[in-house]
């Protein structure tokens, strides 16, 4: 088990983010899925989505990068949703349901739903730039 903890490049700085969630660094747990990193080359835009089925997950304009961690695709062994929501530019994601709604009044940002499940720390969240 790791903390998923993300390191964000902002133009020449990095930007390290609190830690976010408890996952997996390898496969072999029961009922876990890879989560996958994309992203978009032409905006620098990075994603997550899960892998239920084996495949590498496909989305429009993105490409994959890697698997990150292993996490749950329903909601089982205490884990809570991992929330995702996007922006003009950005995507969120947190562990925080009144976080998110929050984020979700702010003009240009759409629910994701929930991108999986995860084991919880209190408060957590990130964001993808």
């Amino acid at each position: 088990m790791a903390v998923f903890v993300t390191v964000q490049a902002t133009g020449s700085d990095f930007v390290i983010d609190r830690p976010s969630f408890i996952a997996w660094t390898s496969p072999g747990q029961p009922n876990t899925t890879p989560l996958w990193v994309l992203n978009n080359p032409t905006t620098t835009d990075i994603v997550y989505l899960i892998s239920t089925n084996g495949i590498t997950p496909i989305l429009p304009g993105f490409a994959p990068v890697a698997i990150i961690n292993y996490v749950y695709p329903t909601q089982i062994c205490g884990s809570v949703p991992l929330y995702a929501a996007a922006g003009p530019s950005d995507h969120w994601y947190t562990t925080n349901l009144i976080e998110h709604e929050e984020l979700l009044g702010f003009s240009g940002w759409t629910d994701d739903g929930i991108a999986a499940y995860v084991l919880p720390l209190d408060g957590a969240s990130f964001l993808i730039e």
